[in-house]
């Protein structure tokens, strides 16, 4: 794991800062898939688009509402685990939304 800073919406969140706000929430299981107690921190962020209604149609959404995540990956068998960027408090001020 690189400890290097990412910006995102003009905000500096480095990947230990995402480590301590994980312990800090007590996200301190083992991988869900195979048990292997090592996960790396993916460099950058990515997000889950939310919808209104299922669209089979079409998968793709562009711009919209949308979560915030980082991601987690087991060292293991690669499994990924997202993580609310808001649940964290990694937000910058007047992003976090309630519900």
């Amino acid at each position: 794991m690189k400890n290097e800073n990412y910006v995102w919406c003009n905000m500096e969140i480095n990947q230990q800062e995402i480590i301590d706000k994980l312990k800090e929430k007590e996200a301190l299981l083992p991988c869900h898939r195979c048990g292997n107690k090592k996960f790396t921190v993916i460099d950058g962020y990515s997000n889950f688009s939310v919808k209104k209604n299922i669209d089979l149609s079409s998968s793709i959404v562009i711009g919209g509402p949308n979560v915030p995540i980082i991601l987690i990956v087991c060292d293991k068998c690669g499994a990924i685990t997202p993580h609310a960027m808001g649940a964290l408090n990694l937000l910058p001020k007047g992003e976090q939304k309630n519900g």
